[in-house]
């Protein structure tokens, strides 16, 4: 589409075309002039391709490919804080943290902050320093950065979610093609998939028309691979496309049409695991943690049907694995089919005689 010329055939077709009988021979002058000239163009030819690239939706990058999403009204989505609730323990109830305190956890190296002033054994409320997906934790080792000894633990009182990553070239990119390919109407269904997708940490969404009778709209929405919402997102987009109560009609939602928003139904998987084996020199604790990490991002990835027979191959293919006796899900050997508005969840594994 844009063939870049190397600097040797640049170099190669200038020459030719000097009607001269001057020495044209490596490390003469006229050579040396050549040579810079030729690798100019080279240059040019770079910068020139990387422009014509960037006016293409489909390579453009970075704020180039915001200014071309901005054309149609689409703009990236810049991603959230998580936000939870902490406690800090001591033996002084009126000892007074102040807002602005900054934790840490000694897990990732992440920092939080408090949300208002508290006191000791009382509720706080925390955000993360900056936002990202990697500031969610439900299982933190919290202490203070400046050492604090009227604070003897710092105990994680609601699980600290709703961070979510800047939205990326290829995601931006993903939603602009979906817009283009299917314009706005009066309400229809792609409409509130769409308008859905506009929410900051929503990666899935699907509409039902009439779900609920006339004038009625479910949509159902999720995170990556339909990974489960917190409700604080799950009332965020409601209050988006359709805000009840005194605010009704102020979304985007034709007036007259009620959409209720839900997010994927859990569905509780639990795996035993009989006579589990594992390879010299393996540290259990590691092989059953790889384990764990392994079968919960395959239902992260289900969409229809959890395999019984794909779980053994993870489980037999996993880190430090060497055999087992059987594996049983929710107690059957058998697949699950979920519905369409369900996600399975890993809530335990449960080991018989491993070794």
């Amino acid at each position: 589409m844009f063939d870049i010329q190397t600097e040797q055939e640049i170099k190669d077709r200038i020459c030719k075309n000097i009607k001269s009988d001057l020495d044209k021979s490596e490390g003469s002058i006229i050579n040396d002039i050549v040579s810079a000239i030729s690798l100019e163009i080279v240059n040019n030819q770079v910068f020139f391709k990387n422009g014509f690239l960037s006016s293409f939706v489909e390579t453009a990058k970075g704020e180039l490919l915001d200014l071309r999403c901005k054309e149609h009204g689409v703009y990236r989505k810049q991603g959230e804080k998580a936000k939870g609730e902490v406690i800090f323990r001591g033996d002084n109830e009126e000892y007074i943290i102040p807002k602005d305190t900054i934790i840490i956890n000694n897990n990732t190296n992440l920092k939080y902050i408090t949300l208002e002033d508290t006191k000791i054994n009382q509720i706080c409320s925390v955000i993360s320093e900056n936002i990202g997906a990697l500031y969610n934790t439900s299982n933190p080792n919290f202490n203070l950065i400046k050492q604090d000894n009227n604070i003897k633990l710092i105990e994680l009182n609601k699980e600290i979610l709703g961070g979510e990553n800047i939205e990326s070239d290829e995601e931006l990119r993903k939603r602009l093609y979906f817009i283009v390919s299917n314009p706005e109407g009066v309400g229809t269904v792609t409409d509130y998939e769409r308008w859905a997708l506009e929410v900051d940490g929503v990666k899935v969404s699907k509409a039902l028309p009439c779900f609920y009778g006339n004038g009625t709209v479910k949509v159902i929405v999720g995170g990556e691979y339909g990974s489960v919402l917190d409700d604080e997102l799950v009332q965020k987009v409601q209050d988006y496309i359709c805000p009840l109560g005194e605010k009704y009609g102020q979304g985007k939602a034709p007036i007259g049409s009620t959409a209720l928003v839900t997010t994927f139904e859990k569905v509780p998987i639990s795996i035993r695991i009989e006579g589990l084996k594992i390879e010299d020199k393996y540290n259990l604790d590691i092989v059953k943690l790889k384990l764990e990490e392994n079968i919960k991002e395959y239902l992260l990835k289900t969409t229809e049907v959890i395999i019984y027979h794909e779980i053994i191959g993870i489980v037999i293919e996993s880190y430090g694995v060497k055999d087992f006796k059987e594996l049983l899900v929710n107690g059957l050997k058998e697949n699950r089919t979920l519905n369409f508005d369900e996600k399975g969840i890993l809530e335990e594994i449960v080991y018989d005689e491993y070794k």
